[in-house]
């Protein structure tokens, strides 16, 4: 599974960013991944729904980082490692498409920027209440698989 980037991560700055620093980061990067200039550069339309979930992205990361109350109590769940994620979308393990890869199965569904989310059956294994939360490959959306396991030990969708 992917690692999900944090707001910071995001935006391409440290933690100790000042107010200035924040600005100047998400103006650049928003010039850069703005929807409307990769129209122009690019019509194909897995790029446009790509730069506009990049740019969401910086976006709801520079909202929260702005504003000294939100920022705080970002960082605390930073610090405590419980960011709480927000999910597009909540699927069942058997509407994933899978497959046997390297001894063990892979689940993947595609994400609405071209990205996927990805999951093994080690990723299941560790998962606890019979759900997990999966990253996209390529943008900071998330969704919840839920599963259940069989009598005999077996994972299985819902």
């Amino acid at each position: 599974m992917t690692r999900v980037q944090n707001h910071y991560e995001v935006l391409q700055i440290s933690t100790a960013a000042t107010d200035v620093e924040i600005r100047k980061a998400y103006h650049n990067l928003a010039k850069q991944h703005h929807p409307d200039k990769s129209v122009a550069l690019d019509t194909l339309p897995s790029s446009v729904t790509q730069a506009t979930s990049v740019f969401l992205d910086l976006q709801i990361a520079f909202n929260i980082l702005k504003t000294p109350d939100l920022r705080q109590q970002y960082d605390r769940q930073l610090a405590s490692g419980r960011i709480e994620l927000a999910l597009c979308d909540v699927v069942d393990l058997e509407d994933m498409q899978y497959e046997m890869k390297d001894g063990g199965w892979t689940y993947q569904r595609g994400c609405r920027c071209s990205g996927s989310f990805t999951l093994t059956d080690k990723d299941l294994e560790k998962a606890s209440n019979f759900c997990i939360v999966v990253p996209c490959s390529c943008c900071s959306q998330n969704i919840q698989v839920v599963f259940a396991v069989a009598s005999n030990g077996v994972i299985e969708g819902n």
